[in-house]
């Protein structure tokens, strides 16, 4: 093992990865890439997932380190001891798992996945990747074999710049016995050849050799200010530099080849609990991995403000001229005004939200409330794709979601459309609603819905949340009553708001859609019961547009308004 790792000193790992929405993202491409980087002298591949890594180790003839992100935030590379073991197993020479001290979703500490991979798969060798002196020597002592800068800037110990992180990199070769490879942001032979000067064992690079894409925005972004022009075709106070360019919105096949030929937005995504803010093509494809930040709520609104905007100006410093934001609360998409919100963030109804965001980065900023960009992002890019009405509805701690037409939300006269969980349903007559009403689909499909209807059945008050009550509905006879209901009710709302909207695609999405076979048996079946013949062909989905929606709504949103 020692000798594999030794392999790779002074030399060049080229990362083969491409996002999802791009036409590149096809394992026989990443094996046509992987090829090149070798020919081209890279010592090793890096890859992602496992057909990937299957197919490129059966292609090169360096080693690969082999990887599986999964997930949307927190840890998500290959996050779990199974995913370590089947990557090891498709042919990875050498696994990269998260080398931060977040919490593993298979509850596992790091040592005793090391201990526990070394016993199943001798002879496949360890990555760390890290993102804080204390994360490397945590890894250290937990027995990888290798450590990484790979999440430095994603993670909250240390701030994400515009190039390498050579400050840990100094500190990691200064403190630790193991070897380092510096990766992240490198975008000239220069960092690379100034990493290997300062300690690194070897560099990994990816976006500047295998991301055509970003490249090309890079450039265009550098191009567009010496020719007068802007990629919008509007400057941050708005004056038009060039006549706009109009043609026909191709109704039926979506509007994401309009948007696909337009600049990356700095999306954000802004909860009640955390931010996320990614780099975002217009048609979905993510640039930089989603960076995450708890929202510091009891601050206030100045605070939450400023949190964005630290996480948004890298982006906007690396070629963005656009930003798109979903927020919690009701929001005036017109100003970008916050007119309504619960005090989960102390003083946030009345923020002038997009304001103030754009007077700090310098760039258009548009708003729109969460569940609608959520809405948007499943619409456009899951299997809404392609058609011209959608109506989304997201199941979780609530219910909501929104009606798209052409990309566009329906946010109602006062900016409170979406509110699908406040529609009335026999199952939930007389009980309370959050709203202060009773009789809402919320007060029995939602997850606290479910739980409180549960407990109100008679059900076990130590089940603490809906997911174990729907987990006990095969052998609890109440949970499985509460279930149905829950799966019914919603049911029926949705098929009387398919009767009002005639949408071509229903989607349901959010947590609640794991609730198992019971559930999505009584959604189904009270969804067609409701339906009026004349649209009872309407087809329903469960959500498919994979992680980040809301983040990808946003950026879409934002350029079909601006752009």
């Amino acid at each position: 093992m020692n000798s594999l790792i030794e392999a790779l000193r002074g030399g060049l790992i080229v990362s083969c990865q491409a996002y999802p929405g791009e036409p590149m993202n096809t394992p026989e491409t990443m094996r046509l890439v992987a090829l090149e980087a070798e020919a081209g002298g890279a010592v090793a591949i890096r890859a992602q997932g496992l057909t990937d890594v299957a197919l490129i180790a059966a292609s090169v003839g360096v080693p690969v380190i082999g990887l599986v992100k999964e997930g949307a935030d927190g840890v998500y590379i290959t996050p779990t001891l199974d995913l370590a073991l089947r990557t090891a197993q498709a042919g990875a020479a050498i696994v990269a798992v998260d080398g931060t001290r977040r919490p593993r979703p298979d509850g596992l500490a790091l040592a005793e996945v090391v201990r526990r991979f070394r016993a199943a798969a001798p002879g496949v060798a360890l990555m760390a990747d890290c993102g804080s002196l204390d994360d490397a020597l945590a890894a250290q002592a937990a027995g990888v074999d290798v450590l990484g800068t790979t999440l430095a800037g994603y993670t909250l110990d240390r701030p994400a710049g515009p190039g390498p992180d050579f400050e840990l990199l100094d500190q990691m070769v200064a403190a630790c016995r193991l070897p380092v490879i510096l990766e992240g942001r490198v975008w000239e032979p220069d960092q690379a050849a100034k990493a290997l000067r300062r300690g690194a064992h070897a560099v990994c690079v990816g976006s500047a050799i295998t991301h055509p894409l970003r490249l090309t925005r890079r450039f265009a972004a550098a191009l567009a200010p010496a020719e007068g022009r802007s990629l919008e075709g509007v400057v941050p106070d708005g004056a038009r530099l060039t006549e706009p360019v109009t043609a026909p919105t191709p109704a039926a096949a979506g509007v994401t080849a309009v948007a696909s030929a337009l600049a990356p937005v700095a999306a954000a995504d802004i909860g009640g609990t955390k931010i996320a803010v990614a780099l975002v093509t217009p048609d979905g494809a993510l640039l930089t991995e989603p960076v995450t930040a708890p929202t510091p709520a009891a601050a206030g609104a100045a605070g939450v403000i400023q949190r964005t905007v630290e996480l948004l100006r890298p982006l906007v410093a690396d070629g963005a001229g656009l930003v798109g934001v979903s927020s919690a609360g009701v929001i005036d998409s017109d100003t970008g005004a916050v007119v309504g919100a619960t005090d989960h963030i102390a003083g946030w109804a009345g923020t002038a939200l997009g304001p103030e965001l754009a007077q700090a980065l310098g760039c258009p900023v548009r708003v729109l409330g969460d569940g609608h960009a959520f809405a948007v992002g499943e619409a456009a890019f899951g299997a809404g794709h392609g058609l011209d009405s959608v109506l989304v509805v997201a199941v979780g701690s609530g219910v909501g979601g929104s009606y798209v037409r052409h990309g566009r939300p329906l946010t109602g006269s006062h900016w409170a459309g979406g509110h699908l969980g406040h529609v009335a349903v026999p199952q939930a007559e007389g009980l309370p609603c959050l709203c202060g009403r009773t009789g809402h689909v919320e007060a029995v499909a939602s997850g606290w819905g479910l739980l409180a209807n549960y407990r109100r059945l008679g059900g076990d008050r130590a089940v603490p949340s809906a997911k174990e009550v729907c987990e006990l509905a095969g052998s609890d006879s109440l949970a499985r009553q509460a279930v149905e209901t829950a799966g019914a009710a919603l049911g029926a709302a949705v098929g009387g708001l398919a009767n009002v909207l005639d949408p071509a695609l229903v989607i349901v999405a959010g947590s609640l859609t794991g609730a198992g076979p019971l559930w999505e048996a009584a959604l189904r079946g009270a969804y067609l019961d409701n339906l009026m013949p004349v649209i009872e062909q309407t087809p329903l989905s469960l959500a498919q547009a994979g992680t980040w929606p809301a983040l990808r709504g946003a950026a879409l949103y934002a350029t079909l308004v601006v752009g």
